[in-house]
């Protein structure tokens, strides 16, 4: 039996100690929120017989109700064409029932630590030695979710998606290489045999994150945006056109590579580069600055920030050792640029091409906004 100590050291499965399912047909769905309706949805869309777990009578009719509305969703986004083909997903009451017999099972209970650890418990207690279990948690890394699995817990994954039902991306971590990948298969384009795939964009991940990739740019955002606006700099309104302008062009620039090399650094690295380069070196005295004009009377401040350019002046003998660290942390997204627009003209057309179809979709962002 694993101690549950020794799980928390290491998500890495030991060789040979899991043999991946060459076919999945039965899918249990444990937690029926919003993700869970989501994910029971687009099984079953993809032809998957899917089971649910409801702990009791109230939860299977709070379940069925929002499934209805979460299915057409899936039907609008051209996934099915059965407009009650929601219908086909089971309620089963008893959790050793409901994940006995299946092939792959997805957790979606709340973020709540020790739940979800009781809980997937529960499910590696009662589910085929061979069966994974994936995770839908948003924040909790993997050596935390089955550190309390103590029959099977290599077989636990982390198996995050956006929202199954509107936006086709999923992050995927397992114990080991093979689950990872095996589950990049189920979840991406299937292996054209006995899994079908979900058809969404994957993150096979290589090592855990607090959430994992798509929340931790979330969290980001989050806490960036609220700040800026408890302290005054914008109002909310006005950081969400900043939001939306700011989310075009990472859109039309297909990410961070297109947006910082393509449209920022007008298409050459060298120019991205430079230009991180010089943020990077004024960052001490903006910021210094910022915190001056807000802590210090108009007179004092003055003064002070004159001060404190004096004293960041010699940073600027730095520029050589800063350039290169900066060219290696952007390295993967400068090497990403360059393999895939070997034409930045050709780039460039298409950018604004997006750019003029998101303008013509959406209009003036500052008619929405309050005054």
């Amino acid at each position: 039996m694993s101690n549950p100590q020794e799980d928390c050291s290491s998500v890495v499965a030991q060789p040979g100690t899991w043999q991946a399912p060459s076919s999945v047909k039965k899918v249990a769905i444990v937690g029926t929120g919003i993700i869970g309706c989501g994910w029971a949805s687009l099984f079953c869309a993809k032809g998957y017989t899917v089971v649910a777990y409801t702990r009791s009578e109230a939860s299977k009719n709070k379940f069925l109700k929002n499934l209805a509305p979460t299915w057409q969703m899936i039907v609008q986004r051209g996934f099915s064409k059965d407009p009650e083909g929601w219908k086909k997903i089971t309620c089963i009451l008893n959790l050793a029932e409901c994940v006995a017999d299946v092939d792959y099972i997805q957790e979606s209970v709340v973020e709540d630590l020790g739940l979800k650890q009781q809980i997937i418990q529960d499910i590696d207690e009662f589910a085929p030695a061979h069966v994974i279990i994936g995770s839908s948690t948003s924040f909790i890394p993997l050596s935390l979710l089955r550190a309390r699995a103590k029959l099977h817990p290599d077989r636990v994954a982390t198996v995050h998606p956006s929202l199954p039902h509107w936006d086709a991306f999923a992050e995927v971590l397992g114990s080991s290489e093979e689950i990872t990948t095996w589950l990049a298969t189920l979840c991406g384009k299937g292996d054209g045999q006995g899994i079908v795939g979900l058809g969404m964009d994957v993150v096979a991940m290589k090592k855990e994150c607090h959430g994992h990739a798509f929340n931790a740019i979330f969290q980001t955002v989050f806490v960036v945006s609220t700040v800026l606006v408890r302290s005054g700099v914008c109002k909310a309104h006005e950081m969400d056109m900043a939001l939306q302008h700011f989310a075009r062009l990472v859109v039309a620039g297909g990410g961070l590579s297109g947006l910082h090399v393509g449209i920022v650094g007008g298409g050459t690295v060298e120019a991205a580069n430079e230009l991180t380069t010089d943020i990077f070196l004024g960052a001490p005295v903006a910021w210094g600055a910022v915190s001056i004009s807000w802590l210090l009377p108009r007179i004092l401040a003055k003064l002070a920030i004159r001060i404190l350019q004096a004293l960041c002046y010699p940073l600027r003998f730095l520029k050589g050792p800063v350039s290169r660290f900066v060219r290696w942390l952007a390295g993967p997204f400068y090497e990403r640029f360059e393999k895939l627009n070997p034409n930045v003209a050709v780039f460039h057309k298409g950018v604004l091409s997006t750019v003029c179809d998101l303008e013509e979709r959406s209009p003036p962002l500052s008619l929405k906004c309050e005054n």
